[in-house]
């Protein structure tokens, strides 16, 4: 993809940031992890050559926990963060019938668009309770 269209689809608002993140998470929740990532290349500076070991990487854990964790329920916003409008936190749940995992994206606004920093997802639902104090 030409680096104008890239800048050209940054997202200008953390509104617009969310969107994006929401997308990825609806992929999640039809089970497509591959595609979910894959849609956040736009805003996401991942070099493609990294990509594929990424989603091996991923689908590789995530097949690992599918019997402890039971089927797939959804998904569900849990809260973002928004810090010095610099940076931006969205946090999510993907539910499963035993378990839950936390996913984190974090945003950053070098200038006038928000560009993906880091995403991952993990079963520390504890933080998600002492943040919540």
């Amino acid at each position: 993809m030409p680096a104008q269209d890239k800048k050209q689809r940054l997202p200008r608002t953390p509104e617009a940031a969310k969107a994006v993140a929401d997308a990825a998470m609806a992929l999640v929740a039809l089970g497509d992890v591959r595609a979910a990532i894959v849609s956040l290349l736009p805003v996401w500076p991942m070099p493609e050559s990294e990509l594929e070991a990424l989603v091996a990487s991923t689908l590789e854990q995530r097949g690992r926990l599918a019997a402890r964790f039971g089927g797939a329920t959804g998904t569900q916003f849990v809260g973002k963060r928004l810090v010095a409008g610099t940076l931006l936190r969205l946090v999510y749940l993907e539910k499963f019938e035993n378990h839950a995992l936390r996913w984190i994206f974090t945003f950053y606004r070098p200038a006038k668009e928000w560009r993906l920093n880091s995403f991952h997802w993990d079963d520390k639902l504890a933080e998600l309770l002492d943040s919540a104090r």
